[in-house]
């Protein structure tokens, strides 16, 4: 299990805020929006300050993150139980599917839409909605244009597209390109999003 790091005085009260950010039954939940501003307000100090801190502010981030791995680590050692008891659960499942085919297969070979004991009941009768299906090789073409839903854009197509060099970026609103036809034609409707985050090494 990784180590946390060591917390000093300054940050004791924000590490304390934190700890206490959990829902009824005891478990870590998001902060709420009064919350987060209270933790806003200890970044709301002098350049001089922030930096006197700064390696404080990591070590405390180094700290939740090391918590959530160590969550991590904690489900995957109950991982393995939890894969036999799903199996578990899924052949029981199963048989019980298995052993009720067999059971209507009885009754249509019988003729029995309904059978009755002192004990049980069953009957065959349609149950959830209507699906539809396709013959293979089926023409759509020929459905009329009400049943038929648009064409969806491919984003993997275009990003590749991107990377070939087919299609080309140019500068929109922050973070944000517009998509163009190399030395061509806007693609319409397309733009490209290139989200940042902080990143502590």
């Amino acid at each position: 299990m990784a180590t946390l790091y060591e917390i000093t005085g300054d940050l004791r009260s924000l590490y304390d805020l934190m700890e206490n950010l959990v829902d009824e039954n005891g478990e870590p939940r998001e902060p709420t929006a009064e919350e987060f501003e209270t933790m806003k307000a200890w970044f709301t100090e002098n350049e001089a300050a922030f930096k006197a801190k700064f390696d404080n502010y990591c070590r405390f981030i180094k700290n939740l993150r090391l918590s959530a791995e160590n969550a991590e680590a904690e489900k995957k050692n109950f991982k393995a139980e939890a894969d036999r008891l799903t199996k578990r659960s899924k052949a029981f499942t199963n048989r019980a599917k298995y052993v009720t085919e067999l059971l209507r297969w009885g009754m249509e070979r019988l003729e029995l839409k309904k059978f009755k004991t002192d004990f049980f009941s069953a009957g065959i009768q349609n149950v959830g909605g209507k699906t539809i299906d396709f013959e293979s090789g089926a023409d759509f073409s020929k459905l009329p244009e009400e049943f038929l839903m648009p064409r969806e854009p491919n984003k993997k197509a275009i990003l590749e597209a991107l990377k070939d060099g087919t299609l080309e970026e140019r500068p929109g609103l922050e973070n944000i390109t517009k998509v163009f036809f190399k030395g061509g034609d806007r693609l319409p409707f397309v733009h490209v999003h290139q989200s940042d985050a902080l990143v502590i090494r």
